[in-house]
């Protein structure tokens, strides 16, 4: 059996040692070995070009932040129990969650907006004049009430009570404003009766210029009442506050003056059907003590059935107006005419009237 050795391991010290280096002698090349015939022979591959390089990855995210207990361990995964299993489960009601919007139950603001300013305006109700604007304040309060009472979630005790407040205050309001009222009136009324008669003195006639008779109106058929009506052209003395102030000379009127009236100016309103315009001449002059104006002695005209018909009741500026608005010192005259709309026919049967602001009226014949 020939002795066989086993292969030399590079580095072993039975491996011979090849020189190196630039002593070392030329190994001259291997020939080739010769190519089979039987052994194809395949077309070259072409070389493609080198891909171009990757581009650079994405610098890695870090980490998420660990707080200080450390990173949970991971759980394993959990299975879900089916729908079944849902429906037959009973969960019992949680509780309200810290910060979860709970229902209002309260009285709410309305309400005790209402209470409040209801109960103010009763309590100003019963004062006078006050009551004037507690009443404004009280309606306020009674809508602020009833809106209260239909809201939801809230109680509605406090609305209700409010609400009844309210419309107390406003019914005292309304209530005792008029009552007050009538009762100012009244002792206005009474207390100028009391302190300033209304005296006027009976007619005198044309010429006179003394004053007779007694204060006060003419008594029934006394000259210058409606039953026995002055004759026109007299003249009558007029007090006003217990002082004699106006001694008024009545004359003949101009009956059927539409067509002077329209004349005069463009302006002026046509007398109102059933009556026609009359021009009534008179002259006032001021026996006070100190100054007066004409506007102030009244004068109209009473039908025979009691109407009465004033220079007001249209809008006429007359031909020769008397100037109203003039002052007079004492002994001061005023003349002039003044327009007023009266029926058409039955003019004999009625009467002039002249009075001043105390209401004591004397009476001219119509014609």
């Amino acid at each position: 059996m020939p002795d066989t050795q086993p292969p030399a391991f590079p580095g072993s010290p039975d491996e011979p040692k090849t020189p190196t280096g630039p002593d070392a002698p030329e190994t001259p090349d291997a020939p080739s070995a010769p190519r089979s015939p039987n052994t194809p022979q395949f077309p070259t591959v072409p070389q493609f070009p080198a891909a171009p390089p990757a581009p650079p990855a994405p610098p890695a995210q870090g980490a998420p932040p660990v707080s200080d207990y450390g990173t949970p361990p991971p759980q394993p995964p959990q299975a879900y129990p089916s729908s079944a299993q849902y429906a037959s489960t009973q969960y019992p009601a949680a509780p309200y969650a810290p910060g979860t919007i709970r229902p209002k139950t309260g009285p709410g603001g309305l309400a005790l907006s209402s209470l409040i300013i209801g109960s103010l305006a009763l309590l100003g109700s019963f004062i006078p004049f006050l009551n004037y604007i507690t009443g404004f304040f009280a309606f306020i309060a009674l809508v602020l009430g009833v809106i209260a009472i239909f809201l939801k979630g809230r109680k509605k005790t406090l609305a209700i009570v409010a609400s009844s407040v309210s419309l107390l205050a406003l019914v005292l309001s309304i209530v005792l404003s008029i009552v007050y009222t009538n009762l100012f009136f009244t002792s206005v009324s009474d207390s100028l009766e009391t302190n300033y008669p209304s005296v006027t003195s009976e007619p005198v006639v044309p010429g006179d210029d003394t004053s007779t008779g007694e204060q006060g109106a003419p008594a029934a058929g006394d000259v210058g009442s409606k039953e026995n009506p002055a004759p026109l052209g007299s003249s009558v003395e007029l007090s006003q506050l217990g002082e004699p102030t106006w001694k008024v000379t009545v004359n003949a009127p101009t009956l059927n003056a539409d067509a002077a009236v329209a004349a005069e100016n463009s302006f002026n309103a046509a007398a109102p059907a059933g009556t026609s315009y009359a021009l009534l001449p008179i002259t006032v002059t001021y026996v006070g003590t100190d100054t007066g104006y004409p506007v102030l002695v009244l004068v109209g005209f009473e039908a025979a059935d009691g109407t009465t018909y004033s220079p007001y009741d249209t809008v006429a500026i007359p031909p020769g107006a008397i100037d109203s608005g003039a002052e007079l010192t004492p002994g001061d005259s005023a003349s002039g005419n003044i327009a007023l709309a009266i029926p058409t026919s039955g003019v004999e049967q009625g009467r002039w009237v002249v009075s001043s602001l105390d209401g004591t009226k004397f009476y001219f014949a119509a014609k």
